[in-house]
């Protein structure tokens, strides 16, 4: 059974923000992101270690088509979703998130 995904209010943020700056760059595009961040979120929650290890806590998973990545923290009941990350902009502003 897939474990519950839950965000980080920030990363919730993180991925409104990134919906909506591609939805303005062309219609549709914005629906594109958002399913292709739910085919990662639904990758990671079907087999949680399969993520790329990042530092000792967290593990990634790309999203398809986007330079994107959802970083997360394999818990004892879900996934605890940490940010919705470009691949170049502001490296590691997400890790002071791993406390909360």
């Amino acid at each position: 059974m897939p474990f519950p995904v839950e965000f980080h209010p920030e990363a919730r943020t993180d991925f409104y923000v990134a919906v909506d700056w591609y939805e303005g760059e062309r219609l549709g595009l914005g629906m594109a992101f958002s399913t292709g961040v739910q085919l990662a979120l639904t990758r990671a929650a079907a087999i949680p270690l399969a993520g790329s290890p990042v530092g000792t806590e967290l593990r990634r998973v790309f999203v398809p088509h986007f330079p994107y990545s959802v970083l997360y923290a394999v818990e004892t009941t879900r996934l605890w979703v940490v940010a919705v990350a470009h691949f170049r902009r502001r490296p590691g502003y997400w890790r002071d998130r791993l406390t909360g």
